[in-house]
């Protein structure tokens, strides 16, 4: 979904997605059609839109993208909505999260007498959260995530040239599904693409323009060429490369005999003399025009891409074209403020020309993942050779299923935070528990013959155990309402008790700790799960500790601080885990303390506030 405002107003690098280049989608009008236009609208659920014979007369009409979170709650009450925020939303009043429910779009068209026989598809750049297409009445598909373009052949579905069609559309979004604000409906452009059986596709073509020596760039070029019909064609494919004037620096036609329904890959290596670099202050991008043609026109592409050299060196850091760079970097998330998540052209130029403007060249990318995509998700990562991702909460153990090797550490904790792409393979590590004991070890905390207790028995938990007996504790105690999932923590472990979380039990382990861990999201920000009952700590002089950093202090570490306790929060954690994954991608070694005094006051500040 790499939209036309990338190509000469981004002066940013994106931190982790260092892709060699940017892929747009600048076609011709006849081959991509916006469908943007004269769409009925109906927010809520409702019987049989999807049906041809459906009457959407009395819809709202409206252009798209569109992010129906923004419009007004229906009823609006005095201290519980104000316009489309309401306290009845699964987050409350301090969160991103809108009312849940449902949305349904309609739009009629035709297709072209000229078209009969080309492969007719939509494509939606982005959909927020669960879509469902009908052409026709006939289901086309169901897309589960709303963060990733989709795009559907629509042609067994369609009417015959010059008899009109119906597009119905259903979008769900639960309300509770990330904790930032996501939006919901069609917020991104849809088109129509229209090609012959012989065509490109822009999503198959990749460009490294990352070796340069001295005055030459020697530049690698992917693509496929695809035949959906089931004829021999015999056709010529052209490949031209323009400068950032426009001017054309290579050339090349190749003859091609392309099979019934079959794939042909494309790759060419060629030279750029004296090539102009793209830097952060000077983006300077390159056009890639391809073409094929049999008897005719059949298809034709245009990629930009920069060329650019990345590297990292311990002495320099972080070099491009050779030259140090330091990244100032901050999280971005596709919203734009009072308009919503709607995809709207000038506004996202408008957001990077802001982060520029402020000092940014760097940019580090939130993506929602939910469970039943992570998969994929880390499949695409790879694919697009991304350096890397970390992971949160509920990824952690899934992940050791999908990397390809699996660090010493994260094996021994069963626990992936961070995976780092090499030579295309997926390498999963855990940075959490080191930056966690870093953090004991800040304090002047010695854990060594200590009685430790976690509360909680999932996969940070297990983590935090294992890390806890490397560093020579006496004694843990696993509390966790589920008595049997602790105890299978505590599997061959003899200094390891698993004990059930009565009040009781909960009292006599604190009583005897020396640190206590909470492990679980109770008193996490955006969540109601709390602790109701904390007296089980009224007789201990333990340390408390809280993974938890957002609240900056929350009721658990509260309750401790003021029967005199000393307590932290999972700040430090978080700073220590981000450096270690930072080395890891980076392969640089960084001085902790310089880094971590730097930004630990940002990042208390900014919570405080809160």
């Amino acid at each position: 979904m790499m939209n036309n405002y990338f190509k000469s107003s981004v002066k940013l690098l994106a931190l982790l997605a260092l892709i060699p280049c940017f892929i747009t989608e600048n076609f011709a009008s006849e081959r991509k059609v916006s469908m943007n236009e004269n769409w009925k609208f109906y927010r809520g659920c409702i019987a049989n839109a999807e049906q041809t014979s459906f009457k959407d007369t009395q819809w709202r009409e409206l252009d798209l993208p569109h992010d129906w979170s923004m419009d007004p709650v229906p009823i609006q009450r005095e201290g519980i909505t104000i316009g489309p925020f309401s306290r009845m939303s699964v987050g409350g009043a301090d969160t991103g999260q809108t009312v849940g429910g449902e949305g349904w779009y309609r739009k009629e068209f035709t297709i072209q007498p000229e078209d009969a026989d080309k492969i007719i598809s939509l494509y939606f750049e982005g959909a927020y959260n669960q879509t469902e297409v009908w052409i026709n009445g006939q289901k086309a598909c169901f897309n589960p995530y709303g963060y990733i373009p989709f795009k559907i052949d629509i042609h067994p579905y369609c009417n015959a040239p010059g008899v009109p069609n119906i597009i119905a559309v259903k979008v769900v979004n639960e309300g509770l599904n990330s904790r930032w604000y996501a939006g919901s409906g069609i917020y991104r452009h849809v088109w129509l693409m229209k090609t012959d059986k012989v065509h490109l596709d822009e999503w198959d073509t990749f460009i490294d323009a990352s070796k340069v020596e001295g005055k030459k760039a020697t530049v690698d070029l992917h693509s496929i060429l695809h035949n959906s019909g089931k004829e021999k064609v015999t056709a010529h494919l052209k490949i031209q490369i323009f400068s950032p004037q426009g001017e054309e620096v290579y050339s090349t036609t190749q003859p091609v005999n392309i099979s019934g329904e079959t794939n042909i890959p494309i790759s060419l290596t060629f030279d750029i003399k004296k090539p102009e670099l793209w830097s952060v202050d000077s983006p300077s991008l390159y056009t890639a025009h391809l073409s094929v043609k049999s008897k005719k026109l059949s298809d034709e592409i245009t990629v930009p891409f920069g060329i650019r050299t990345v590297e990292f060196s311990a002495e320099k850091g972080f070099l491009l074209n050779g030259k140090p760079l330091k990244l100032k970097g901050g999280c971005l998330h596709h919203d734009n403020g009072l308009l919503g998540a709607v995809a709207i052209n000038r506004a996202e130029e408008r957001k990077v020309e802001l982060m520029k403007a402020n000092g940014f060249n760097a940019v580090y990318f939130p993506f929602h993942v939910k469970p039943s995509e992570l998969r994929r998700y880390a499949e695409s990562l790879r694919n697009l050779e991304f350096s890397g991702f970390n992971a949160t909460m509920p990824h952690k153990q899934a992940l050791l299923s999908i990397v390809d090797e699996i660090d010493g550490e994260a094996a021994r904790y069963q626990s992936v935070n961070t995976v780092k792409i090499t030579d295309g393979k997926l390498i999963g590590y855990n940075t959490d528990v080191r930056g966690l004991f870093q953090s004991f070890s800040d304090r002047g905390v010695d854990l060594r013959g200590s009685r430790i207790v976690i509360i909680g028995a999932g996969g940070v938990a297990g983590a935090v155990m294992q890390g806890a007996a490397e560093h020579g504790v006496e004694r843990i105690t696993i509390l966790n309402r589920t008595q049997a999932r602790a105890e299978k923590l505590c599997e061959g472990l003899e200094y390891a008790f698993a004990v059930a979380q009565t009040p009781e039990n909960m009292k006599d382990a604190a009583k005897d700790a020396d640190v206590i861990i909470n492990c679980t999201s109770l008193g996490m920000y955006g969540t109601d799960a709390d602790f109701t009952d904390l007296s089980f700590l009224d007789g201990t002089a333990a340390l408390l500790c809280d993974l938890i950093y957002n609240p900056w202090e929350t009721k658990f570490l509260a309750y401790g601080r003021q029967r005199g306790l000393e307590t932290m929060n999972g700040m430090a954690m978080l700073i220590y885990q981000g450096l270690l994954a930072f080395e890891i991608f980076m392969d640089v070694r960084l001085n902790y303390a310089e880094e971590y005094s730097r930004i630990y006051p940002l990042c208390r500040d900014r919570l405080i506030k809160k």
